[in-house]
């Protein structure tokens, strides 16, 4: 029940539920006032069109992003292991047995440049199935990252599978143990740099040492605002929505003690 109350509950409160949450309360309340409907579709009409525009989206990704700055490969340093994050399970459909060119694939990318820059002895998947999300029998994230590793020349020896956990919490649980078993207490940790936040805190808190490895930023930090910034369109809107789920996913761990 926690989980699927985890993963459906914040759909209410990013700015596309929220909005449609306000419009529905407007046309209720058009049987009753005039007055309470115009409020509540304007409020709508800001929650929708401020997290739509590219400045405000860029800001809120930037102000997760910022302190997990890019570096080369050869300036990171000789640790036990990586540890690449499955950021969710490819879908019921054509691709659900296989890793997109998505966030996920980005993570993988750098979790294998490390290891071929002999960072690590060992290279961590880890990503399990959320039930309702995939189909039937569906691998996990974590095994078929260890197919494209494989696929990539990384010895099956040197890579760990960890397909159980459903979330960053369980992510950094399960995999410390197996960490720790190995003898392990500092990592190389790949995750999208929006991520990484909330996933380092989680790896500290269960008692392991992180070096951040950012991928697949959002924000672009340096970019010059126009006019067509503050006008609205989807991808600002799917950033702005995953940049609120980061921040409340930051502060239920946080009231929870998981970080």
């Amino acid at each position: 029940m926690f989980l699927v109350l985890s993963k459906y509950l914040p759909l209410l409160v990013y700015p596309l539920g929220l909005s449609l949450l306000l419009v529905a309360a407007a046309l209720v309340s058009l049987i009753w006032r005039r007055i309470l409907p115009a409020l509540l579709l304007g409020l709508c009409f800001v929650v929708l069109w401020i997290p739509s525009t590219t400045a405000f989206s860029e800001y809120l990704a930037s102000s997760l992003e910022m302190d997990y700055t890019a570096r080369e490969i050869e300036n990171y340093p000789q640790v036990g292991a990586i540890v690449v994050l499955s950021g969710g399970v490819s879908k019921i459909g054509p691709s659900a047995d296989s890793i997109r060119p998505d966030d996920n694939f980005d993570r993988l990318q750098q979790g294998w440049r490390l290891y071929k820059a002999d960072k690590a002895e060992y290279i961590v998947v880890s990503g399990g199935n959320i039930p309702w999300m995939t189909k039937s029998g569906s691998r996990s994230g974590a095994a078929r990252m260890a197919d494209l590793l494989r696929e990539l020349g990384v010895p099956g020896a040197r890579i760990v599978s960890e397909g159980e956990s459903r979330n960053t919490r369980e992510n950094a649980l399960n995999t410390s143990q197996l960490l720790q078993d190995r003898g392990v207490d500092k990592v190389l940790l790949c995750t999208s740099a929006m991520h990484l936040p909330r996933a380092k805190a989680c790896f500290e808190h269960a008692g392991i040492q992180v070096v951040p490895v950012p991928a697949a930023y959002e924000s672009s930090f340096i970019r010059k605002s126009c006019l067509l910034d503050y006008l609205p369109n989807a991808h600002a809107l799917q950033v702005s929505t995953a940049s609120c789920k980061e921040y409340l996913g930051l502060a239920y761990y946080w009231l929870q003690g998981w970080i």
